[in-house]
């Protein structure tokens, strides 16, 4: 893999992509480029030819790689871009197709025992498909995963729905709080009034972490699930600190995280996709209807802490004081340190 004296990723140069003797194929016959165009997605097919034995390299130069680096003690992600088609700048190779061009010999050296046809140069046949997601090098992405290999709310996958349904609350051990003071301050929870409220729910996806960076004991996997035992709360059943796709400070509560682990198209390894489910409510999460059947307050979403705490904004709300901590998703749920 190509690395720089820092660690970190890096594109091949001409000097090694021109010792592969890489070069394009099937002009001649029209297949090269086969372009395709519909609303279930676009892409195109590419040919190539390469000396036999830097097959892998050309695979890692067409697909891109993932990997990590020492950022001064913190373990940081470097990506390898993929290829991408010189128009369609969100057309990029994502798997490819290797056939052998112009026999030379068998050869079991490679197979540990099973013989493996030796060939002159490899034919290969590049599928290039568009994603939802951006592709973007690591000094355009410092410190913001979100901006890249992340498929946003409402691409296939990342679902968004919504709808409404008839609510009631017990009263309980928390209390309505206003910022001045004023009506209906202190007051608790009422017991059993019903209102309509509407919420949703979406989701997203970050993609290709490498397989290491999300098991028990990683922060990642550590900061999601918490360990309640030892009272460290989990981001699961958080909102969001600070505004997130678009959508405000504390109206997004994460649901959860369905890991799926994919095999890397490098030819070996896996990777995870890590979709995150969140439910929206626009009146954000730690307010609720307040009802007065007095008719003295007007009706309306109130914030609701617990009695001996004081109001606040969210980015100042402590985690004892609501039945929702507050976390900055947009942050911790893409960072691997």
């Amino acid at each position: 893999m190509p690395t720089n004296p820092d660690g970190t990723l890096r594109p091949y140069n001409t000097g090694e992509i021109e010792a592969w003797h890489l070069g394009t194929r099937g002009i001649r016959t029209g297949e090269n480029p086969r372009e395709t165009y519909s609303p279930n997605g676009n892409g195109c097919v590419r040919l190539w030819l390469c000396d036999w034995p830097d097959r892998f390299a050309v695979i890692t130069h067409l697909v891109g790689q993932v990997a990590t680096w020492d950022d001064s003690g913190t373990t940081k992600l470097t990506r390898l871009l993929p290829q991408a088609h010189p128009t369609f700048a969100q057309w990029i190779c994502v798997r490819a197709v290797i056939k052998g061009h112009k026999f030379i010999e068998d050869d079991d050296t490679e197979g540990a025992g099973n013989l493996i046809p030796t060939w002159d140069a490899a034919e290969i046949e590049a599928q290039y498909e568009q994603v939802p997601f951006r592709l973007l090098a690591d000094e355009d992405a410092v410190d913001n995963e979100t901006l890249r290999y992340t498929t946003k709310p409402g691409h296939v996958g990342a679902e968004v729905t919504s709808s409404s349904q008839y609510t009631t609350y017990p009263g309980g051990c928390l209390q309505y709080k206003t910022s001045d003071g004023s009506p209906p301050h202190n007051k608790p929870i009422q017991t059993n009034v019903g209102f309509v409220e509407c919420d949703g729910k979406f989701s997203a996806i970050w993609h290709r972490i490498p397989e290491n960076k999300y098991e028990p004991g990683q922060p990642l996997f550590d900061r999601l699930h918490g360990d309640p035992v030892a009272g460290v709360r989990p981001w699961i059943g958080t909102a969001n600190e600070t505004p997130l796709f678009g959508r405000p400070a504390a109206t997004c509560l994460l649901e959860g995280v369905e890991p799926v682990l994919k095999p890397d198209p490098i030819g070996s390894g896996y990777s995870w996709d890590l979709k995150y489910t969140w439910i929206y409510k626009p009146q954000t999460h730690y307010r609720l209807m307040f009802f007065d059947p007095t008719g003295a307050v007007d009706p309306g979403y109130v914030v609701v802490m617990k009695a001996s705490a004081l109001y606040n904004d969210p980015d100042n709300m402590a985690d004892t004081d609501s039945f929702f901590p507050l976390r900055d998703h947009a942050t911790g749920l893409w960072q691997i340190y």
